[in-house]
Parts: C-alpha cells; sequence; structure tokens
C-alpha cells in the first residue's frame, strides 16, 4: 500500500518547516511528499524543495479545497493523507493511519485529532487546541465527517466523490462537507484520537472569533439545514444544544439587566448553567493546560457558545435567502477539477483500488 501527504501552504514557511521535519522524521516514510503552494509570497515553496517535496505551485490564491484536489489527481498512491502546514505528525502517526486501512479493507478513511500540548504558548492558542483535542476524545469513533488537518482515505473514494468542494476558497468546512458526503453514501470513517498531530498555528481571540462565525460556524449551519439533520456528535451534541439556548437566555437577560438590574441574578445564573455544561471541557483544560488557561477558559467557552448562536441565525438567514433570492445569493453547484476530470476521460481516473 502506497500512502502520499499532501500538503497546502500560503504564507506560512515557518511553521511548513516544522511540519515537513516531522513527516521525515517518523516511522512511515511518505511514498509521495506533496506541497501545494497556493500563490505565496514568501519562501514556502523553497522551503518545500530543500525537503524533497514535489512541489506544485498554484497560479493564484485559490484556497486549500482546490490545492488538495490538484494534489489528489497527481498522485499515483493508494492512500492520501492530508495535513495543514501547521500540523506536526507524531513519530507513529502515518503508521497508525496505515494500519488502520490495511485491517480494514472496507474504511473510506481515518481522522485523527490534536494532541494535548499544543506548541504555542498563548493562553488562547492553549484553550483552542485542548479543545479540539477534547472535542475529538469525545466524538463517536464512527465519525460522519473528515478532518483535513489530520486525515486520510482511499484516493479511489476521494476521486469517486469529487474531492472537496472548491466553492470554498478559504479554510472552512470544506472538509466536513466532503465527509457528509461520502458518509452519505455509506463509506466508513473511523476517528482515532490516538493518531495526533501538534498544532504549532497562534490564535487569538479575533482570529477565533472570526472562525467561529464566519470561516466555519455559519457555513456549517447551511450545510445541516441542506441535509435536514443535525448529527448527535463533536460539538453538535444534545449538551451543546442546550448550552447554546442558555447562553442566549442569558444574553437577553444582560440585556434587560441594563435596564433593571433585577435580570442581573437570572442573567448569571444561565451563563453559569451553559458553562456548567461543558464542565467535562473545563476539567480536560484545567488538567492539561494549569489554572491560566482554566481561568481563560471558563470565558472562552461562554464566547464560543456565543458565537454558535450567532452562527445560528447567521445560517438560517443566509439558508433563506438563497432559497427566496437563488439567483443572487445561490453560489451554484458543487466545483471541482476532479469532476471536470472525471467527465472528459471517464472512471479511468479513479486509479488502483486497495
Amino acid at each position: 500500500m502506497t500512502l502520499a501527504v499532501i500538503i497546502p501552504v500560503y504564507n506560512s514557511s515557518r511553521l511548513l518547516r516544522e511540519t515537513l521535519i516531522a513527516v521525515q522524521s517518523g516511522t512511515r516514510s511518505p511514498d509521495e511528499l506533496i506541497v501545494v503552494d497556493d500563490g505565496s509570497t514568501d519562501d514556502s515553496a523553497d522551503v518545500a524543495r530543500q525537503f524533497g517535496a514535489q512541489v506544485i505551485v498554484m497560479k493564484a490564491n485559490a484556497g486549500p479545497a482546490a490545492c488538495r484536489n490538484h494534489a489528489a489527481l497527481l498522485s499515483k498512491s493508494d492512500l492520501l493523507v492530508f495535513l495543514d502546514a501547521d500540523t506536526c505528525v507524531h513519530a507513529d502517526t502515518l503508521e497508525m493511519m496505515e494500519r488502520h486501512f490495511l485491517h480494514d479493507p472496507t474504511l473510506a478513511a481515518v481522522i485523527g485529532s490534536y494532541d494535548d500540548t499544543p506548541r504555542d504558548p498563548g493562553l488562547c492558542s492553549q484553550y483552542r487546541n485542548l479543545s479540539h483535542c477534547y472535542v475529538h476524545r469525545d466524538a463517536n469513533r464512527s465519525a460522519l465527517t473528515f478532518w483535513s488537518g489530520c486525515g486520510g482515505v482511499r484516493r479511489s473514494v476521494f476521486l469517486d466523490a469529487a474531492g472537496f468542494d472548491e466553492r470554498f476558497h478559504r479554510p472552512s468546512i470544506e472538509d466536513i462537507e466532503f465527509g457528509y458526503r461520502i458518509s452519505d453514501r455509506g463509506s466508513k470513517i473511523r476517528l482515532d484520537p490516538s493518531i495526533s498531530v501538534t498544532h504549532t498555528k497562534r490564535w487569538t481571540i479575533w482570529n477565533s472569533i472570526h472562525t467561529d462565525v464566519v470561516d466555519r460556524g455559519i457555513p456549517w449551519m447551511v450545510l445541516l439545514l441542506q441535509r435536514g439533520r443535525v448529527p448527535d456528535d463533536l460539538n453538535l451534541k444534545k449538551r451543546h444544544r442546550v448550552s447554546t439556548a442558555l447562553t442566549g437566555l442569558s444574553i437577553l437577560c444582560f440585556a434587560y439587566a441594563l435596564r433593571s438590574p433585577s435580570w442581573l441574578i437570572p442573567a448569571i445564573a444561565l451563563a453559569a448553567s451553559a458553562v456548567c455544561l461543558d464542565a467535562g471541557l473545563l476539567w480536560f483544560i484545567y488538567r492539561k493546560g494549569g489554572g491560566r488557561v482554566f481561568a481563560v477558559a471558563v470565558p472562552m467557552t461562554f464566547v464560543q457558545n456565543a458565537c454558535k448562536l450567532i452562527a445560528l441565525f447567521g445560517g438560517l438567514i443566509l439558508f433563506a435567502l438563497r432559497r427566496h433570492l437563488p439567483s443572487r445569493l445561490s453560489r451554484g453547484e458543487r466545483r471541482s477539477q476532479i469532476m471536470e476530470k472525471q467527465q472528459q476521460i471517464g472512471p479511468t481516473l479513479r486509479g488502483p483500488q486497495s
């Protein structure tokens, strides 16, 4: 079984160097190492070449979905393992991922998790990465979604599904949408949080909120509305929905408290109840990150719940507008260069079965 590692990069040469060092230090070396430079203005492409990677330079910034699809078309390997430029694999990450496919010929895809030792020391970064780690460790092992930060998929499955939707020009929910699409077709996706990567990205409060609302929250809500169902998994579990509702009620009470201070007590009680529903997450963060990260985690959990609420209403509005004003707001049909190739040369594009 052959394995390709595919990494899109955009102006992240320093983080890419760490990622490539980690890939080359593993117990399972990739048969193909493909780095796709998405129109960078720094030396990302030169860094990739120093590590012997096959470098693809996109003509213009097209987004990670298009980069990964382009690399998948050029790859000849049985397995495609997608990493981000800011994720460092552990020594056994690729070996463990390959082992899943060898042991289960019916398996379509495997995803891993961030580990509990995020690289960036910032409190917001520590919180975000530990939160992601906890969500994956707490999730169903039989997954419905895919994760391109550390995810492997059979190339035949990837090509059959026409890869990622290239209408997502920024890092967004292209991997989630892909996972739903293949799982809806009956493909088996396995989540194994022991397959770990270390995240090296620096998070700030602003880019955290922007990601939760604009890049992921609203598009994910629209996708759920289009599918007509909400899975009880990841950060969409029932307790998360209740927590979001309580957060919304608490915000209303805080607003009323501006006129009548008597509303302050129910506002605080509702906010505390919402945060307490994430007690498992907060305890995990306290154990792994200590008191300083825990102190940030409490208000940040409330902020994340508020972001979910904004994303809920934003998604509902956008979904409704697209239905009633399709000519102006419709995103059109799913786009993928893989679909275009399939139309040109037919099913031979799928490549070998594994």
